[in-house]
């Protein structure tokens, strides 16, 4: 079976490479849209994209048409990881040409959707995010699958009309992924030193926290806070600047910036908690990482976040992300007495609930009933 995945993740490449005859992936990395064939390691097409985001848009939605009419006599599924509505096109053209289309989304696309609405940024953001939320009913409607992470997510309104052709499948990463994000520092040797390693952006609830982390050093100055994420390139634009200055005067709250994703083992061995107050999410990667490293987590019940933590049995869960009451959250869950041995037995969890094998028993399952839907289609 020959697919082609759009918009890959790490952990979904993996799985498919190894299921498909021949897999393609599609992705916009570092401003380049490159389209490649994993098989034989070639790539299809390179392109380098405009700046400007109206040329950047009709560019992309060219080259997706260009893609899937070259690549179409040899593929027989699409799969969406739906993080922006360009590949609507190549949806619309695989649904004409009798291809199988499988749309995966990773969390709730349509609350970030209405948050960004609602949030202090640009008009065209604003208006780029209607759109979004338009592709995205269309595409639901049009797909003949669809994944998402979890069990919560199903109970989402946007969801709910679709269960019959919903798969719940985890987003589990290879061993190699363990391999890399293990214990190199014990618990008991590490400082107290909580961290947030996400993008700046306010449906990550960063202001919150860079807030919090001034009440909690108020009340404890021997913790220290690590941001680690790209505060220059944030969202708003003016956001990571604006919280630059809240922190001025902190030595305990300290801005790392974007770091090479290999050294996140390293912070991650450093902490002794990671906070993560989303507004929305599916399955944060950076949970899994730093529940493979040993660093306990308080995090927002929101998206697949209570499954992953086990509603609070392998790690924090809060429903309050207000600056004084995360602040409290935060200091309960540091000196909580039960992370040493947490420490170890969270990796140990992550490892059997978030495994390769079984996600690709789950991605096999659901290709042979796409084929047998096929089939019945073509009986017909």
């Amino acid at each position: 079976m020959n697919i082609l995945l759009i918009n890959p993740l790490d952990a979904l490449d993996d799985v498919l490479s190894h299921i498909a005859t021949n897999l393609y992936t599609v992705k916009e990395i570092n401003s380049m849209l490159e389209c490649y064939e994993v098989k034989t390691k070639k790539r299809c097409l390179l392109l380098k994209l405009p700046k400007n985001n109206i040329l950047r848009i009709i560019i992309k939605y060219t080259m997706y048409i260009y893609i899937f009419l070259k690549l179409a006599n040899k593929l027989h599924v699409i799969i969406v990881n739906q993080e922006s509505p360009e590949p609507l096109i190549t949806i619309l053209l695989a649904k004409i040409s009798g291809k199988k289309v499988v749309e995966r989304i990773g969390g709730s696309r349509s609350y970030l959707i209405y948050f960004t609405l609602h949030s202090p940024v640009p008009l065209t953001s604003k208006i780029f995010s209607i759109f979004a939320l338009a592709s995205l009913r269309f595409s639901l409607i049009m797909c003949d699958f669809l994944v998402l992470n979890c069990n919560a997510l199903l109970y989402e309104n946007l969801y709910r009309m679709y269960r019959n052709k919903i798969f719940i499948i985890s987003n589990s990463p290879s061993e190699v992924f363990y391999n890399r994000f293990k214990i190199i520092k014990e618990f008991n040797e590490r400082n107290f030193v909580v961290g947030y390693v996400a993008a700046f952006t306010l449906a990550k609830g960063v202001v919150s926290l860079v807030r919090a982390a001034k009440i909690v050093i108020r009340k404890n100055p021997s913790v220290k806070f690590l941001f680690i994420g790209d505060w220059r390139r944030s969202s708003p634009p003016f956001l990571g600047l604006h919280l630059k200055k809240i922190v001025k005067d902190e030595p305990n709250i300290i801005f790392i910036g974007k770091i090479p994703h290999y050294k996140v083992p390293e912070y991650m061995n450093e902490m002794r908690l990671l906070v993560l107050p989303s507004y929305t999410e599916g399955t944060p990667k950076v949970v899994l990482e730093a529940m493979a490293c040993g660093t306990p987590v308080l995090a927002t019940a929101v998206g697949c976040i209570p499954e992953v933590l086990a509603n609070g049995e392998y790690g924090y869960i809060t429903l309050r992300r207000d600056p004084e009451s995360l602040a409290e959250e935060i200091l309960k869950a540091l000196f909580n007495a039960r992370n040493e041995s947490l420490s170890k037995k969270i990796r140990d969890y992550v490892k059997i609930i978030y495994n390769f094998n079984e996600s690709l028993k789950s991605w096999l399952e659901l290709l042979k009933e796409l084929d047998k839907y096929a089939r019945k289609n073509r009986a017909r």
